[in-house]
C-alpha cells in the first residue's frame, strides 16, 4: 500500500520523498481530497546492496583457479600502454 501522503505535502517535500524512495525503497500513495491518485514506487534500477550484503555475495562465489589468474595477466599484458596526458 505505501505511506499515505497528500498531494500538497508531496509537493512541499518532493526532495525528501524522492530520497526516501531511492535510498530507503519506501513506497508512497499520493492522495488528493482523500482519494488516491498516484503511487510512487522505487524502480528496479535503484536496487542497492550494502557492503555486508556484497561481502556475503562474494563469499558465496566459487574461488578462481590458476588458469583464471593467468588469463587475467595475459589480458593485462595485451593492453596498450597509455602515457601521461599531453597537457600534463
Amino acid at each position: 500500500m505505501g505511506i499515505r501522503i497528500s498531494a500538497t505535502e508531496f509537493a512541499r517535500s518532493l526532495s525528501d520523498v524522492l530520497s526516501r524512495v531511492y535510498y530507503k525503497r519506501e513506497t508512497f500513495l499520493i492522495e488528493r481530497n482523500g482519494l488516491p491518485i498516484a503511487e510512487l514506487i522505487p524502480t528496479q534500477a535503484t536496487q542497492r546492496v550494502t557492503v555486508r550484503e556484497f561481502a556475503e555475495l562474494l563469499a558465496e562465489m566459487p574461488s578462481t583457479d590458476d588458469d583464471f589468474a593467468r588469463d587475467i595477466e595475459a589480458l593485462q599484458d595485451e593492453q596498450t600502454q597509455i602515457g601521461p596526458p599531453r597537457w600534463g
